[in-house]
């Protein structure tokens, strides 16, 4: 059955929908968290939480850039998801995209991003987490220009190179993610430095 609450919180009986180029769908991809597109807000509930992306992450682009979330969402990102699992251990997370397939792109990216620095998932595992993904729905990254790219990268492009810089800890989660140093990175540096009205170094 297809999903189609708009205001209220998905059900024990929802069959979980399989994502379609248009329309609402909800899909728990891995323990305790889902992701859906075009479902609505809704209220907590004994069994649910909401958490919206468009609220956690910003992209500043200076063209038509589609880039992958710096390195201060996925922190971002992965402290709030990692705050309402262990806030709610009875709960599901439902991570909430419009119908923007940038959006969802974003939104897959930073749940790949949670398995590897969190769980040390490896690529393939978070590619096979993934599997059920139609290529239709999201959208490759491309760099800062309004022409045609002359190249792409996917998905698995960036969780690569994510697990390379894991591995090499140059930045990794540290078991407390309140922590400003992850890896090599200091948080607060970063944001600093990466926000345009500081060189956007």
């Amino acid at each position: 059955n297809s999903l189609e609450y708009l205001t209220e919180p998905p059900k024990e009986t929802t069959t979980m929908a399989k994502p379609q180029q248009t329309g609402r769908w909800l899909r728990e991809v891995f323990d305790r968290v889902c992701l859906g597109q075009n479902i609505g807000k809704f209220s907590p509930t004994k069994k649910f939480r909401f958490l919206p992306t468009c609220d956690l992450v910003k992209y500043c682009g200076f063209c038509d850039d589609f880039g992958p979330m710096n390195i201060t969402s996925i922190v971002q990102f992965i402290r709030v998801l990692d705050a309402e699992l262990k806030s709610f251990p009875d709960c599901k997370v439902v991570v909430s995209v419009d119908k923007s397939k940038r959006n969802l792109t974003n939104a897959i990216f930073l749940l790949g991003a949670y398995l590897i620095l969190k769980h040390d998932a490896s690529v393939q595992q978070v590619l096979d987490t993934f599997s059920w993904l139609d290529n239709n729905i999201v959208e490759m990254y491309r760099d800062a220009t309004f022409s045609d790219p002359t190249f792409f990268l996917t998905l698995e492009d960036c969780w690569s190179s994510l697990d390379k810089c894991k591995g090499l800890q140059w930045f990794e989660a540290p078991d407390d993610v309140s922590s400003e140093l992850w890896g090599d990175i200091d948080c607060d540096e970063y944001a600093h430095w990466e926000n345009p009205l500081n060189g956007d170094l």
